[in-house]
């Protein structure tokens, strides 16, 4: 369906495929526009744009091919991007301050990367904090970001409580964002307290079930598998959003991609989950968790039907489903297969069978994870004629466990930038409003869909609520701050205290422009979110969430914490019963 294109583009398009240059006569560059994207990814400046936060137009009119677009690429690593963050430094208009502080936060990040000294590093971060004003929403995006990489920094200086601290006041400031979320645990690293990871864990699955994962390890690890199972039934796999243009069956691959990993992903958590049944002694509970398992991969393979006169598309269709499927039994089942045989070992001991399990654990090679240490740990207790040399086998694993950073895996310094929220300026953030569809627009038209503001879906049998936010020059995480506070009023004109998010969706969009359906060039136009959310009362939790009350959101919280930032004017909405 035709996309609104901004005139400039058709027009730079047009001359690009004539063969002209589009552009208009500028100054020379000392620096190429590939040193910008190579130091933080956006394109490059011009006089009137930063190309970060606003589009680097040329007379005003034309964005020509490497000047930005606000649109974030991946920039590059190490000593090769040191280099070309000091050229574009060096290259910079003045008046661009944001930006310049966008670069040498980036040019930190990769002296990090290229294994520089920390000192240069901190440096780079001193003179970015230096070219910062005093601007809310410098402050709360870009500024966050500064602080959170010197945190990073001053971990790999050796000075983690400063370090920690210095992330955990990030994270304090900007709670409800997924990128501050992220970026603090990893800015915290592997080795920082478990209090501390927690808080930071349970900040950012709060807003994103999918990080529960991470929560739900770290109780099987830690050897609480009571807390573990209490959060089994609540994990959600991760489905990996659009992230580009899409034929017909560039989609189906997309979407059975995203099949192929959540049954790895039940798989796995499944078979951990019952090797914890079977560790606390329930046996019957146990097989029932991995005859589950094997059921729901049984059922997500099952062979499309064959239509009475099926086209040779639908034959591809067709083919490529069950060539996924046959991807999906490869590698989901031996996982299955491998938790079911430890599970079998850990009801054995509970059985009193301890002698025969120590004897096969001897002459196999069960894998190095905490399931096994686990084993090893209830052999320890058995009284047999090798329990002490079981015992230093669990201390000698146990040993090469944490040495292994389990918990938390040590991220690389561009994959902490890459998380950080994007630069914010008050005039990209859109109206707090109810999303209304334009006069003569049909509904699901793209014109409807592009609509910016909130809307409220119809609940679901089981009470769910999807509220979905759309801004069409705003950031990702302005856009899923906005739909969080709109869950919030939603929750409080309800007489409700708080919501539990359940699930949640980003889209990314972008105004393709084609020439005889080959893309030319592509902008951004903005971002979506969507929160699947339940209204509650902390005070009377679904039994579902009664072990895991922490996971409410107090409405009142979001409310006053954002509602001052998007909502202009900002009042307090009547409630229910008030």
């Amino acid at each position: 369906m035709p996309r609104k294109v901004p005139a400039a583009a058709q027009i730079c398009s047009l001359a690009l495929v004539a063969g002209a240059l589009c552009a208009a006569p500028s100054p020379s560059l000392a620096a190429p526009a590939s040193d910008y994207f190579a130091c933080d990814g956006y394109g490059a400046p011009s006089g009137e744009g930063d190309g970060m936060t606003r589009y680097a137009t040329v007379l005003g009119i034309f964005n020509p091919p490497g000047k930005g677009t606000t649109d974030r690429l991946k920039p590059g690593v190490g000593a090769t991007a040191v280099a070309a963050c000091t050229r574009a430094i060096d290259d910079l208009p003045a008046p661009h301050w944001m930006r310049r502080v966008s670069l040498l936060r980036a040019r930190a990040a990769h002296r990090l990367e290229a294994g520089e000294t920390t000192d240069a590093a901190l440096a780079d971060l001193d003179s970015a904090a230096a070219s910062g004003r005093d601007d809310a929403d410098y402050r709360r995006s870009l500024g966050l970001g500064v602080d959170l990489l010197r945190a990073y920094a001053l971990r790999r200086a050796g000075k983690s409580p400063d370090a920690d601290a210095l992330a955990l006041e990030a994270l304090k400031q900007r709670p409800f964002s997924r990128g501050i979320a992220t970026a603090t645990l990893f800015a915290l690293g592997p080795n920082a307290p478990d209090a501390d990871i927690d808080t930071a864990a349970r900040a950012l699955a709060r807003i994103r079930p999918e990080a529960l994962e991470l929560l739900y390890g770290r109780a099987l690890e830690g050897g609480r598998y009571g807390e573990a199972l209490a959060l089994y039934p609540q994990l959600k796999p991760t489905e990996r959003p659009l992230d580009g243009f899409y034929n017909e069956m560039g989609l189906l691959e997309f979407e059975l991609n995203n099949r192929l990993e959540a049954q790895q992903f039940w798989a796995w958590h499944a078979g951990e989950a019952a090797f914890a049944l079977a560790a606390l002694g329930k046996t019957s509970d146990a097989h029932a968790m991995l005859d589950s398992a094997r059921a729901r991969l049984a059922h997500a393979v099952e062979a499309p039907p064959i239509p009475p006169a099926e086209t040779p598309k639908q034959t591809q269709r067709r083919m490529l489903t069950l060539n996924y499927n046959a991807r999906i039994l490869a590698q989901a089942t031996p996982i299955l297969d491998q938790w079911s045989a430890l599970t079998d070992l850990r009801l054995r001991i509970v059985d009193g069978q301890g002698a025969a399990v120590a004897r096969q654990l001897a002459t196999s090679r069960p894998p190095a994870n905490w399931a096994t240490l686990d084993l090893l740990q209830a052999l320890a207790l058995e009284q047999l004629p090798e329990s002490t040399a079981i015992a230093g086998a669990a201390q000698a694993l146990k040993a090469r466990l944490a040495s292994a950073e389990h918990d938390i895996p040590e991220a690389g310094v561009t994959q902490l930038l890459n998380s950080l929220p994007e630069p914010e300026v008050a005039g990209r953030t859109p109206p707090y409003r109810e999303a209304k569809r334009p006069l003569l627009a049909m509904k699901g038209s793209q014109a409807d869909d592009d609509a910016q503001g909130y809307r409220v879906g119809q609940p679901t049998a089981e009470g769910v609520l999807t509220i979905r936010f759309r801004g069409d020059r705003s950031t990702e995480g302005v856009v899923e701050e906005m739909a969080l506070l709109h869950a919030a009023v939603v929750a409080r004109n309800a007489g409700k205290k708080g919501f539990i998010v359940v699930g949640a969706r980003d889209t990314k969009h972008s105004v393709v422009t084609t020439y005889y359906g080959s893309p030319l060039r592509s902008d951004p136009n903005g971002f979506d979110s969507e929160y699947d959310v339940v209204l509650v009362d902390p005070a009377a939790l679904p039994p579902a969430y009664r072990e895991s009350a922490w996971r409410v959101l107090d409405a009142d919280a979001v409310f006053n914490a954002l509602g001052p930032i998007y909502i202009n004017n900002v009042v307090d909405p009547p409630r229910a019963g008030s």
